[in-house]
């Protein structure tokens, strides 16, 4: 009986020690989708229907950001304080340098969903994404964002012999 009833007290009380998440309000009821903190403060966070918030204070409150589109947003990432991209639906990206008061529309040169965003240096990123018709699309920039470079989708395993 000792013994399971320590067993039961250090069980319990691994859960107030090693229990370290917290669910912060984000004042949207609309899914998100992708979180980017540039530092220990500041961070993103993106979402159907067009949503971007950001906050200030490490994720206590979130701030509703104009990101002047309804498609769903599904990746976020900052190269540096000011310059940050977006992805989402029908082949949207959008692109900020004033730390996300303005995002405009960066020319994709596909209008299939791109999920993923990440860059590399303040030039050169990459962007998945595809649907069930092309199954896989990556576009690469090498001049932030001014020109993406579409590779084709992958359509099938190939082997290979060296």
């Amino acid at each position: 009986m000792k013994k399971a009833l320590c067993i039961f007290s250090l069980s319990f009380y691994s859960l107030f020690v090693f229990s370290q998440w917290m669910i912060l309000p984000s004042g949207t009821t609309n899914h998100l989708e992708s979180i980017f903190f540039i530092d220990i403060d500041t961070g993103y966070t993106v979402g159907w229907g067009g949503t971007i918030l950001k906050t200030t204070d490490g994720g206590v409150i979130w701030t509703s950001l104009s990101s002047g589109t309804t498609d769903a947003l599904y990746s976020v990432y900052f190269t540096d304080a000011s310059t940050g991209y977006v992805t989402g639906y029908t082949g949207t990206i959008l692109k900020t340098t004033d730390a996300g008061a303005t995002w405009f529309y960066l020319q994709s040169g596909t209008i299939y969903p791109l999920y993923s965003v990440f860059f590399t240096d303040d030039t050169t990123g990459y962007v998945v994404g595809g649907d069930i018709f092309v199954p896989g699309i990556i576009l690469k920039t090498t001049n932030g964002g001014t020109t993406w470079n579409v590779y084709p989708p992958i359509t099938s395993m190939r082997r290979y012999n060296n």
